[in-house]
């Protein structure tokens, strides 16, 4: 287990860790997670908490392993890349307070295993859902 805070960078070799199991990176000025995230085929949860992350890598996909993955007080995240559908091990998804998040990808429809999608105080969510089409 890793367990990161204070950071403002990863190093792109965290990649090289292949039997991370648990990787939290919380309370920290942290803008991005390195493309290398993807190569951790052992990781099976991935949390980030209060950060300040605009998106996620568009290799997150290759998290074979990954069982859980919660993001939560990631104010200024405003997507999660299309391969969020490629993690075919993903049976828990947490996402909550973050603000700026408006829509999950359509590939979520491919999550086979998920048996938990879980979003709480996400504002953009709530308008959406409540917004009247046009007509």
């Amino acid at each position: 287990m890793l367990f990161l805070v204070q950071l403002q960078e990863l190093p792109a070799s965290l990649g090289r860790l292949e039997k991370l199991q648990v990787l939290e990176v919380s309370f920290s000025d942290l803008k991005e997670l390195p493309a290398s995230i993807g190569d951790l085929e052992s990781l099976e949860r991935l949390i980030v908490d209060s950060t300040r992350l605009q998106g996620l890598p568009s290799r997150l996909g290759g998290m074979a392993a990954l069982q859980m993955l919660e993001v939560s007080l990631c104010r200024e995240l405003t997507t999660f890349p299309d391969s969020l559908g490629e993690l075919k091990a993903l049976r828990d998804l947490r996402i909550s307070s973050c603000d700026e998040l408006r829509r999950l990808p359509q590939s979520v429809g491919r999550l086979e295993m998920l048996q938990k999608c879980h979003s709480h105080r996400v504002k953009s969510f709530r308008q959406d859902a409540t917004r009247q089409p046009n007509g």
